[in-house]
């Protein structure tokens, strides 16, 4: 949330470990990837400007804020093929690839709140995705998923 009374925090370091957790379940879980520690080669990914994915979801309950993944469209297209069980070489269409991003960052979302207060009751707003110019690393998480940069960010206006 970006109103003046919330508070942009990173995550906690506990947090921190469940956001990695959440991402990488999801991932490897429901879109068949392998998720990795990032290495020199993301990070170069990350720094060229590239075009990017955002998927972000908003939460709101005991903690209220938004998660966000950024990544590249080579991973947005290997991860579309594998969720739906299509071939790779079939081109996706835009609303289709939102569809399947935005359902990725709903799943990681739900399931890092799950492991911070499984027992809280959230509510998650649609996911929002959208093609960004660049990619922010400002108090965000990278990842490797398939040899592919995935970055995951976290706002929230409390903390668990």
């Amino acid at each position: 949330m970006s109103s003046p009374s919330s508070v942009h925090t990173p995550p906690a370091p506990e947090t921190a470990g469940a956001v990695v957790n959440a991402v990488s379940t999801v991932c490897e879980r429901s879109f068949f990837a392998l998720v990795e520690p990032p290495g020199p080669r993301q990070r170069q990914a990350v720094a060229g400007g590239n075009r990017w994915y955002e998927a972000t979801v908003a939460f709101d309950g005991p903690l209220a804020g938004r998660f966000c993944i950024v990544l590249p469209p080579d991973l947005a297209h290997e991860l579309f093929a594998a969720f739906l069980g299509c071939d790779e070489a079939q081109p996706a269409g835009e609303s289709a690839l939102h569809d399947v991003l935005g359902e990725l960052a709903n799943m990681a979302c739900g399931r890092w709140l799950t492991l911070i207060d499984g027992a809280a009751c959230f509510t998650l707003a649609h996911p929002s995705v959208r093609s960004v110019d660049e990619a922010n690393m400002a108090g965000a998480t990278l990842l490797a998923v398939n040899e592919q940069p995935l970055i995951v960010s976290l706002e929230v206006a409390g903390r668990p």
